[in-house]
């Protein structure tokens, strides 16, 4: 089961509305939730098998005007490792697979944000030094299918716990 949705929308804290946090929250951090707990059961009556959960390099470059995101991405990594600590004996594999950007068709789409915000943020996010790894060479999506492959094809006794997928 691979939870790759993501949603981010650049602004401060303060301006984005209650419906963004709610959408931040829900698609980065309670989906992947609620999908893994009912897969669980599943994965277990079928004698094991893998969750890989997405999660985002951001998380460790901190640029400003991406804090809900970044949280809920964050959040996403640290529930990853904490229920792979509930199933040692399953055979379910978690893996957190934290990747820089990629664009396909329709990925990097700008659906939401106020052009004002993230003109605001591109700035603040060179004087950061986060623009090259932000927005440079970003990944064909195809590529970082591979990568979701590579990991739930290991063999059973194998653990890759957390994988960072970039193209720089």
């Amino acid at each position: 089961m691979i939870n790759n949705a993501g949603l981010y929308r650049p602004s401060p804290l303060e301006l984005l509305s209650n419906e963004d946090i709610a959408e931040h929250v829900g698609t980065n951090f309670l989906g992947p939730v609620y999908t893994c707990r009912a897969a669980i059961p599943l994965l277990r009556a079928a004698g094991g098998g893998d969750i890989v959960n997405t999660a985002t390099e951001a998380t460790f470059l901190h640029p400003a005007m991406l804090t809900m995101y970044i949280a809920t991405k964050a959040a996403l990594h640290s529930f990853s490792e904490l229920i792979m600590k509930e199933l040692p004996d399953d055979d379910i594999r978690v893996t957190t697979l934290v990747q820089g950007v990629a664009h396909g068709d329709g990925a990097g789409s700008s659906d939401g944000w106020d052009p004002a915000h993230l003109e605001r943020a591109l700035p603040r996010w060179n004087a950061e030094g986060v623009m090259r790894p932000l927005l440079a060479d970003p990944q064909a999506v195809d590529d970082v299918a591979d990568v979701h492959l590579y990991v739930i094809t290991r063999p059973r006794g194998q653990h890759l716990d957390t994988i960072f997928v970039r193209s720089y």
